[in-house]
């Protein structure tokens, strides 16, 4: 029998919802000794020993930072914000400070701002400077400190992620894989998974960020016709013996 070599590609499925290009995917079973020590002679040792699984799991590296995935990693809750035309939001200004606005502002689009009621319209780069986040006053300009003013602006369509409001469901985990040595396919299937993510998420790195999300595996009782109820390897390819 010729050994089985294995340079692995492929994708995570989470609940139904495909992660494209993980750059790890690690199964692994882990045990847990009960042990009962020699204390009937000299010398010491085992003098029996029984050996169980405690943990079926596995750890992915991914790089989707979609709302989706920020909220399985962040304990959240994710929701679409569409684009949308905001007219004369209130806000205080702050002399050198950042004030946010309420939806993330389009940058490609320069925003109005005006002073509340008396409709004087400051100028951006010398009143104030606009980012994706809102208007931070200057210190140079004509606004002064704790000024009501009106902001319009067009904003971003987005993704928001809602922290640390939820514990996800335990959920079937798939990965779509291939063995690009042999050439066939390696899929697995893991019925019931309590996900967690772990690592943080990269705001900021130097290279492509990337995020470690990690499963534990849970007996499926729904599978009442399995022989496993918490999942299966399948290796194209291989054979029995």
């Amino acid at each position: 029998m010729a050994d089985k070599t294995i340079i692995g590609v492929g994708q995570l499925a989470i609940d139904g919802r495909v992660i494209e290009n993980p750059t790890t995917f690690e199964i692994a079973v882990e045990y847990e000794d009960i042990v009962l020590k020699n204390t009937g002679t000299t010398g010491g040792g085992e003098y029996a020993k029984k050996s169980r699984i405690s943990t079926i799991g596995f750890t992915a590296t991914v790089h989707d930072f979609s709302a989706a995935t920020l909220a399985r990693l962040l304990s959240g809750d994710a929701s679409s914000v569409a684009s949308s035309v905001v007219s004369d939001e209130s806000m205080t200004s702050s002399i050198g400070k950042l004030v946010t606005t309420a939806l993330v502002i389009d940058t490609g689009t320069s925003p109005v701002v005006t002073s509340d009621p008396a409709g004087t319209t400051y100028t951006e780069g010398t009143d104030y400077v606009v980012t994706a986040a809102g208007i931070r006053t200057l210190s140079t300009g004509t606004i002064p400190d704790a000024t009501a003013l009106l902001v319009s602006y067009t904003s971003y369509a987005t993704g928001k992620v809602e922290m640390a409001t939820t514990i996800a469901d335990d959920v079937a985990v798939i990965f779509d894989g291939w063995n690009d040595q042999e050439n066939v396919p390696v899929i697995g299937e893991f019925y019931k998974v309590s996900l967690k993510g772990d690592g943080g998420v990269p705001l900021i790195s130097e290279e492509y960020g990337a995020a470690t999300i990690s499963g534990s595996m849970l007996q499926d009782t729904t599978k009442t016709g399995a022989i496993s109820k918490y999942g299966k390897l399948s290796v194209g390819g291989v054979p029995v013996l």
